[in-house]
């Protein structure tokens, strides 16, 4: 299953969670984001906006409207 990182047109397709991580850290390190998956079991597209936030070699991933809600993206790709 394939996830979709949406930024203003600059648009990234990745297949797995390792892929996913490096592409936010270094791509969209300090920007906010959109995930677009699709849910295995209900067949429907789903979004996840987030924040991207890159401390040295620490990746932070948070809820961009829930604020200090960290995200699971493992989640997305089971």
């Amino acid at each position: 299953m394939a996830v979709l990182i949406k930024s203003f047109g600059n648009n990234t397709e990745v297949s797995s969670f390792t892929e996913l991580m490096q592409a936010l850290k270094e791509k969209y390190a300090q920007t906010s984001v959109s995930l677009v998956y699709t849910k295995i079991n209900e067949g429907l597209k789903k979004v996840v906006f987030i924040d991207v936030n890159v401390n040295g070699d620490e990746l932070e991933v948070m809820d961009s409207y829930i604020p200090q809600r960290p995200i699971n993206l493992e989640a997305l790709f089971v």
